[in-house]
């Protein structure tokens, strides 16, 4: 098979999550609370699109390849704005299954607070996991040899 690549699409969704935390001490009693202060969850997406120079701008298989490459970037905004709502979703559902923060011994705010940590985390992941295997399956339906095909009559 010969192949050509005229464009293509690079970028990454990037996710960030940051959790402030507070803590209550009671030296006397040697007990404490923690509490989440906040929790930001940052997606991010930056598309960058390549045109090969064999397709200068304002030539119709610039045009064309750029329309195709621009379904990817759409696709990427589509994840990022449906996971966005969901992440929110199970972060705060997760939030409200917390519950207390103590009193816990003093010696043990800082293991709790890394287990509220790790349990953030870890929904997180999962949903961040879920995420980029939707957007691979959704970026791979758009490269079909039909779709391909498409491009090259559209310029004929």
């Amino acid at each position: 098979h010969k192949t050509e690549v005229s464009g293509l699409m690079s970028g990454s969704i990037e996710v960030k999550q940051e959790i402030r935390f507070v803590q209550e001490r009671y030296e006397r009693q040697r007990l404490g609370c923690v509490y989440i202060k906040s929790l930001d969850v940052g997606i991010k997406v930056e598309p960058t699109v390549f045109i090969a120079r064999e397709h200068p701008k304002g030539t119709c298989m610039h045009s064309a390849v750029m329309a195709h490459e621009m379904k990817h970037v759409r696709e990427d905004q589509l994840i990022v704005n449906k996971y966005t709502n969901i992440i929110k979703n199970a972060l705060s559902q997760e939030m409200a299954k917390v519950g207390e923060f103590g009193p816990y011994n003093i010696h043990q705010l800082a293991v709790i607070q890394t287990n509220l940590q790790n349990q953030f985390n870890t929904v997180l992941k999962k949903y961040n996991d879920a995420m980029n295997n939707e957007r691979r399956r959704r970026q791979q339906a758009i490269d079909t040899l039909e779709e391909y095909e498409s491009i090259g009559k559209r310029c004929r």
